[in-house]
Parts: structure tokens; sequence; C-alpha cells
């Protein structure tokens, strides 16, 4: 029994670091979620009578026992980005095509990059049984499997923004990704910066074949003790 809850702690130890990449960082506390690939993340949010959506990618590659997320800001191809503008225009959220899907998975290695002017981006990954109080109380990671926890510093004068904290919380797996609820918090640059909340639903799409599950990951799903999959 000693061997067992040495191992469990052992392997509980090696995926609490913190791994470096380039201006972004990634924190995974406890056991990660199944979040290895390419992802396409959407989420469609509102600030009172305002809407829109928010579009971006993420590539989340395995680190030894732990992920190491990379937002990367493509450009989307100019019918995309249409796409968008009319259904924030109509208040609308924006869902891609499979047609879409497909090409920007194929297209993956192409596409341009956008430059927002990142100083630097913090990660956390965050599953459910390692929630602080402060995550068991917020309303947008009640019921999540996970949250992914983003803090954004821009250069200053690259925009509108000077800070932003984005919360994407994944409430249920399904068939190609995970549905989520999404906080963003914007501070404006300006005299007076003013905090932006705007919150919403939104879809994690995946771009790739999953990875498959290593010895490890087992492992560690027995330790969790439980036949949820995230």
């Amino acid at each position: 029994m000693r061997s067992v809850l040495l191992l469990a702690a052992l392997l509980a130890a090696a995926l609490l670091h913190a791994a470096p990449d380039g201006r972004q960082t990634t924190t995974v506390q406890g056991a990660p979620p199944s979040l290895a690939g390419r992802w396409l993340a959407t989420a469609h949010l509102t600030l009172g009578q305002r809407t829109r959506n928010m579009v971006t990618f993420w590539d989340v590659a395995r680190d030894g026992d732990g992920l190491v997320v990379t937002e990367r800001f493509f450009e989307l191809p100019a019918d995309d980005r249409a796409a968008i503008e009319r259904a924030d225009a109509a208040n609308a959220a924006w869902t891609p095509s499979p047609e879409t899907l497909a090409a920007l998975s194929r297209e993956w290695d192409r596409l341009p990059d956008r430059d927002v002017g990142l100083q630097s981006l913090r990660h956390e990954i965050i599953p459910a049984d390692a929630f602080d109080e402060k995550l068991r109380a917020e309303p947008t990671a009640k019921d999540a499997l996970w949250v992914v926890r983003q803090r954004y510093t821009f250069e200053p004068g690259a925009g509108t923004s000077a800070q932003q904290e984005n919360l994407w919380a994944g409430v249920a797996a399904a068939r190609n990704g995970y549905r989520v609820n999404v906080r963003s918090v914007t501070i404006a640059s300006g005299p007076i910066p003013l905090p932006l909340t705007l919150v919403g639903p939104g879809t994690l799409y995946r771009l790739d074949d999953p990875p498959p599950d290593t010895l490890l990951q087992r492992l560690l799903d027995v330790f969790r003790g439980c036949g949820r999959t995230d």
C-alpha cells in the first residue's frame, strides 16, 4: 500500500511544473486532462446588449507527464472572417462548417500569423479535483471537468487592451472536442483602466486525431478513481 501511495505522490508532483515556450508558459496542476493536440477554440461572448465571437487556436503538446499550451495567433481565411463579422453584426454565434474545420486542419502549418503585440501569456491547466475555493465559486466553472486560465500582457500601443484574462471551462466532451463556458476580462488601455467582462458558451474543435493514451495517463486515471473521461 505504501508503494502505491508513493507512486501516486510522485506522479502528482511530476505534473506540477511550468514549461516555457518563448513568451508563453504553461503550468499544470494535478493530473492533466486529455487536451493534447490542435484545437480551434471559439466563444460567443456577451456584455449587456453587445456580443462578439472570439476565435483562436491552441497547439497543446505533451511535455513529459504534463502539457504545454501554445496559443497560435493565425489569420483566418477571408471567407471565415467575413462570416464572423456577419455573425457579430447579427448578435449570433459563429459555427465553423465541417469544410472549414477540414481546411483549417489541412492548412495548419501554412496559416498566416497575426501580430497581436503579445508581451507574455501564462496558461494554467487545472482539473476539477484541483480547483481552489475561488474556482469552485466561479459560475463559469460550475460542474466543469477542467479549466484553462490564460493571462495576457500586451506591448504598449499594440491595441486597445493592456491586459486580458480568459477562463475556458470544459463542461462536457463532444463528438469532436468539448463544450465550454468562457469568461473573458479585458483591461483597456487609457487613463481609467476599467475591466470589461464578457461571458458566454463556446466550443473546442479538435483539428487533428487524438494522440494515443500513454501508460502514465492510464495509471493516473486509476489513481483518480473515476470512470469519467475528460
